[in-house]
């Protein structure tokens, strides 16, 4: 994924769209996923992952010891099949050709096993990594950056973009990305050496239909609704439960309200505007007369070019051929 700054700072799939004009694959907001990556590289600073890291090392330092002694060990064995090999071999009547023969190769084979084994055995030791314990000074040092860093992070002017980078990338090799479901973003950071963190993410969606369990609670809503429980309660307890609109992290009072509304449950006079009136065009109705889009009307209303009246909340046109003369002259006049 690449990174797009037009429009706020997102990370982009657009490889297909760019080698072949197909359509965006996905996009995905950065700050969430920065944040997220941020703070995991803060809590590496800290003492408790200090502590862990040298356990790790104190590991690492007893197993790579086990492995060495045991080449070691399997040398000194294949060491002395060679000299028994060659004992035997040596031992044996030249007249008896066959048997001389057997040993022959016997002694070979041994001595072709002994060299692998200290080929292999010198190599560990050369690509063998000793990982540093951490010695009081330079623990110090990452103590009192960890508890600094976060707030100098937060300053402006302090440090910049490429200072910021630069100390992430000290410690993290990459971030892998994987959203699945849509509104969720899998995160997975891996660490200099190999090691890795695994994050979970909700993001924003563009419709309450892309959220995980939005039939579910759809459901709830509407059973809370008619037992006469508020918008208000059933955001508050939906929420607890892990229930969210589509742009925040919480279930909102007004996501509550559209659902409720869009399954005819009515609670006031707000709720019940007409929506069609005898001798008048609703919005919709004179989109569909004059052919032309309900959000063009709308921008026609609030350019002044159009003037509806309002009654309960729902604006109506005359149902009248002036009113279709108008908006049809608008239209091919471009106004």
């Amino acid at each position: 994924m690449t990174m797009q700054y037009k429009g706020g700072a997102r990370y982009v799939c657009n490889a297909l769209q760019v080698q072949n004009c197909a359509p965006l694959c996905q996009h995905i907001l950065a700050d969430v996923v920065d944040a997220q990556v941020v703070g995991a590289f803060f809590e590496v600073l800290s003492p408790a992952e200090l502590n862990l890291y040298a356990e790790a090392v104190k590991e690492e330092l007893t197993r790579s010891e086990k492995l060495q002694m045991a080449q070691r060990q399997q040398c000194e064995r294949l060491r002395y099949q060679v000299r028994l090999a060659e004992k035997q071999f040596n031992q044996v009547d030249p007249e008896n050709r066959l048997v001389a023969a057997e040993l022959e190769k016997r002694w070979n084979t041994a001595l072709s096993e002994l060299s692998r084994a200290e080929k292999e055995y010198e190599a560990f030791v050369q690509r063998k990594n000793t990982p540093l314990l951490i010695s009081q000074k330079i623990r110090a040092a990452f103590e009192d950056l960890g508890s600094k860093l976060p707030r100098l992070w937060n300053e402006k002017d302090t440090l910049l973009p490429e200072h910021k980078k630069n100390l992430l990338r000290a410690l993290i090799d990459k971030v892998v990305l994987h959203r699945d479901p849509l509104d969720t973003v899998n995160i997975r950071i891996v660490w200099r050496g190999g090691d890795f963190s695994t994050l979970t993410v909700p993001i924003a969606v563009g419709a309450i239909k892309r959220l995980s369990g939005a039939n579910e609670m759809e459901q709830l809503i509407v059973e809370y609704a008619r037992e006469g429980k508020s918008d208000r309660d059933i955001a508050d307890t939906l929420t607890k439960h892990g229930y969210r609109s589509p742009h925040h992290q919480s279930l909102l009072e007004s996501t509550v309200q559209v659902i409720r509304l869009r399954n005819r449950i009515l609670r006031s006079d707000r709720d019940r505007h007409p929506r069609r009136l005898n001798g008048y065009l609703t919005v919709s109705q004179l989109s569909e007369k004059t052919g032309v889009s309900p959000h063009w009307i709308y921008d026609r209303i609030r350019a002044g070019l159009l003037q509806p009246e309002t009654r309960k909340h729902t604006k109506f046109f005359p149902d009248s051929d002036a009113i279709i003369q108008q908006v049809k002259h608008l239209r091919q006049h471009g106004s």
